[in-house]
């Protein structure tokens, strides 16, 4: 997009704007919501509270990656480890 805007080829935002899209985009991946990446995705959500519904009208949905963060050594959550568990 930023390219585009650069050689004015009809975007509709500024340059400025284009590459902190592009810039912010760079570090998402795009899931497949029955793989077992979405299912770790909304297991590592559901251990910090926050619930990933499941989208019911698209087969895949964008995420900071492809996989959720390794947790921290001994396998707690962050969660568990603040409520000293």
């Amino acid at each position: 997009m930023a390219q585009q805007a650069e050689r004015g080829q009809g975007v509709a935002v500024l340059l400025a704007e284009a590459q902190a899209m592009e810039a912010a985009s760079t570090g998402f991946a795009y899931v497949l919501v029955a793989s077992p990446d979405f299912v770790a995705w909304r297991e590592w959500f559901a251990d910090r509270g926050f619930r990933l519904p499941r989208p019911a009208k698209v087969d895949r949905i964008w995420l900071p990656s492809a996989r959720p963060p390794e947790e921290p050594a001994g396998g707690q959550s962050q969660a568990t480890q603040r409520e000293g568990v």
